[in-house]
């Protein structure tokens, strides 16, 4: 198994813990009170809080419980992501430049 392929299954498993650690019980971030959690059909969930009428969905609250340097992985992962594709496509644009000009000299 690749490097990378080890990182996304890091990735994964560590995504599916915060997630779980999102469904436990959790306070309103304006009245400090317990929220109720809700599922709907298409297995989206979402916590609201009766005493400020407050709706907070399942993605939102799991971005607030991401580690920050988890969150600069991330960044890290995608950047080196992309310096590599266009990197690629760079090549590809100096190959196809330079057949150009082969069939303009001719």
């Amino acid at each position: 198994m690749s490097d990378t392929e080890s990182k996304i299954r890091d990735l994964q498993e560590s995504w599916s813990k915060i997630k779980s650690d999102v469904l436990k019980n959790q306070n309103c971030p304006i009245c400090g009170q317990p929220m109720k959690y809700h599922e709907n059909s298409d297995g989206k969930g979402f916590w609201t809080c009766q005493k400020c009428n407050l709706i907070v969905k399942e993605s939102v609250m799991a971005y607030f419980h991401i580690l920050s340097w988890e969150k600069m992985a991330r960044f890290f992962v995608h950047g080196i992501a992309f310096s590599g594709l266009f990197f690629v496509l760079e090549i590809v644009w100096l190959f196809a430049g330079a057949f150009l000009v082969f069939l303009a000299v001719i």
